[in-house]
């Protein structure tokens, strides 16, 4: 367990833990922390990344201060999570604490998160977060305007770049799926209807392991971007090739039967920004975005149809949200232009 997409070893043999390490349950807890690394398949990517991360972030914490990784002692969490404070968000002090916490479990052991004294501490931090003025960072909305008015920047119908990625971007604003999910669409994955609308099937998501999929509606227009793209790419006829890929200096595309990374198809966010932000037509970015990231269609789209008056419980079942609280978040500004003050003021000076 030492590369670096692996947990470090619970305890190190090179410190002496103020914490007296477990004796019978040592064992128990290290086959549990093995187990849990075998199984690691069962998370995404981008989770077991940030685990990990955390986890060293943890683990160098407890080698500096000399306790025990494992199992965390609530007043040792409270006293790293406070140390973070001065230099994180509340939100990801959460996230910090909330991934300690997936160790401890599947290690076997009660997390120190369920403990009086942190959870103190991180409604602390909270509420002083509130009071510093510290508002959650939200990515900067791809909207569907957006994506329109990229089509007339982007229009070298020669260029497999840009075909791609207006068309990858267009399915990313349809199908609010997050970009991990986006890398394993395959061309056979789109079937079109006989009006030139189509269906996308996404084999798994975040939120849907089932093995059933799900589909996805593409209008007309998002689908004669696609077949644009697979046209000049010479993907029509490869139904198990990545619905995306890479393109060359030479205007040439490049399947591998491998899916982009998520860093190469983070990408094609930025480029899309940058393409229409050359003269700051779309305003300055905020302190955490800097430009459109792979949360940009899921934001943009969920208030596009906020503003067209979707019910927020088929918002939340487009974009796999189970919190109507992130929905909330994202669609707050339309709440508040069309609420109930709007309704009563819009006509009074009429």
């Amino acid at each position: 367990m030492t590369s670096k997409n692996t947990l470090p070893a619970p305890f190190d043999g090179s410190q002496s833990p103020v914490v007296e390490p477990l004796t019978t349950e040592l064992n128990a807890v290290l086959a549990n922390i093995e187990a849990f690394e075998s199984d690691r398949g069962a998370y995404s990517e981008q989770t077991w990344r940030a685990l990990v991360n955390v986890w060293g972030q943890w683990a160098a914490w407890c080698v500096r201060n000399r306790v025990a990784q494992l199992p965390v002692q609530p007043e040792s969490l409270r006293n790293y999570l406070e140390e973070l404070s001065t230099r994180l968000a509340s939100n990801s002090i959460s996230t910090h604490a909330a991934l300690i916490a997936m160790v401890e479990k599947n290690a076997g052991l009660i997390p120190a998160t369920a403990s009086p004294t942190v959870q103190r501490v991180l409604k602390k931090i909270r509420r002083n977060a509130v009071e510093n003025g510290e508002t959650i960072g939200q990515a900067i909305p791809l909207r569907r305007d957006h994506i329109k008015m990229l089509m007339m920047v982007w229009n070298d119908k020669t260029s497999l770049t840009q075909a791609r990625n207006l068309a990858f971007l267009s399915v990313a604003f349809h199908t609010l799926l997050r970009i991990s999910e986006m890398s394993r669409l395959v061309v056979g994955d789109l079937d079109v209807n006989p009006d030139g609308t189509g269906l996308l099937y996404v084999a798994r998501t975040k939120t849907n392991l089932s093995g059933d999929g799900e589909y996805k509606y593409l209008s007309k227009w998002c689908v004669d971007l696609i077949r644009h793209w697979l046209m000049l790419a010479e993907l029509t006829n490869e139904p198990r090739q990545p619905m995306f890929c890479r393109v060359n200096k030479y205007n040439k595309a490049m399947p591998s039967g491998k899916p982009m990374t998520t860093d190469g198809l983070r990408t094609i966010f930025s480029a899309g920004w940058g393409a229409l932000n050359k003269n700051g037509e779309l305003g300055e970015a905020g302190e955490r975005y800097q430009t459109w990231t792979g949360h940009s269609s899921r934001v943009g789209a969920a208030q596009d149809m906020a503003a067209s008056n979707v019910a927020q419980p088929l918002i939340m079942e487009a974009g796999g949200w189970r919190d109507a609280k992130t929905v909330q978040r994202y669609i707050r500004k339309q709440a508040a232009a069309e609420g109930a003050m709007f309704k009563m003021m819009q006509d009074y000076f009429d």
